[in-house]
């Protein structure tokens, strides 16, 4: 019987233990996790891992801080070769998400590993990040960074999300103060963005960060 589809976040976790065990021969702890997952809290990795547990990806052994195990230790990785798909790169500016829009835009080439669990690539698409206010988390302007399209209701506390702002697309970590919903860069000398206007708002969650070096 075939295991319950991830979300795209617990397939970026899956993922990454599963790299990890194969290359270091043991499983990563819960905080590598969470900083895999780009999550500020380790509560983020520690639902997450307890979701593929529930889902039977891995087994877990709370008493130890590698206490984790693949269930299927000598099935084909996911991690190996597997198919690509395209999905679009919106411009700045852009949010018309017209058929013909999607035909004319520049294509993205993307490993399916990374959109495990979503009904389709058309599920997703792709965006230049405009500025370095999340530079001290290693994401640079420029970098090309591939979102799963959700609404903001969608989004939890410690997610990389995208957002528009002024016709340029953000990558920022959503934050909730209160009743207020934040855009935090990681850069302190950006200003705090709150996606309650037109003017700004929440695009889709972060699912994978692609950069030439």
């Amino acid at each position: 019987m075939p295991l319950p589809p991830l979300t795209p976040q617990q397939q970026t976790a899956y993922v990454y233990i599963e790299t990890v065990v194969n290359r270091d021969g043991r499983p990563p702890t819960l905080d590598e996790i969470r900083e895999s997952l780009g999550a500020a809290s380790i509560n983020t990795a520690q639902r997450v891992v307890r979701a593929l547990v529930e889902k039977g990806y891995i087994e877990r052994d709370p008493g130890k801080a590698r206490g984790i195990l693949l269930t299927h230790p000598n099935s084909p990785p996911v991690t190996g070769l597997t198919e690509v798909r395209e999905v679009p790169i919106r411009r700045s500016g852009s949010t018309d998400d017209s058929t013909l829009t999607q035909l004319l835009a520049e294509k993205l080439r993307v490993d399916t590993r990374f959109l495990r669990g979503l009904s389709s690539s058309g599920a997703c698409f792709a965006i230049r990040n405009a500025d370095h206010g999340m530079s001290p988390d290693g994401i640079l302007q420029g970098d090309l960074v591939v979102v799963v399209k959700v609404t903001a209701d969608r989004v939890e506390p410690g997610d990389l999300v995208v957002c528009a702002r002024r016709g340029e697309f953000l990558v920022r970590r959503f934050e909730q103060v209160g009743a207020l919903p934040s855009l935090v860069a990681s850069d302190t000398s950006y200003a705090t963005i709150h996606p309650t206007t037109a003017q700004s708002t929440i695009e889709g969650r972060v699912i994978a960060i692609m950069r030439r070096l």
